[in-house]
């Protein structure tokens, strides 16, 4: 049950680049837009973050 995700993202994926290649005008593009995604997930997991195990409720340091 756990993998069920994979083995469906994973035959979808060729199509689903293809399609998402073709709407954006090419691969270039479609990478540069995943690139920007991939930054955008990095900045906010960046933000989200606790700074410490102090600020992390119920734990003692």
């Amino acid at each position: 049950m756990q993998r069920a995700p994979a083995r469906i993202a994973a035959p979808l994926a060729p199509w689903a680049g293809a399609a998402l290649a073709g709407l954006l005008g090419g691969y270039p593009t479609l990478f540069a837009v995943l690139a920007a995604l991939s930054g955008a997930s990095v900045l906010l997991a960046l933000g989200t973050a606790p700074k410490s195990v102090a600020e992390r409720p119920g734990l003692t340091p």
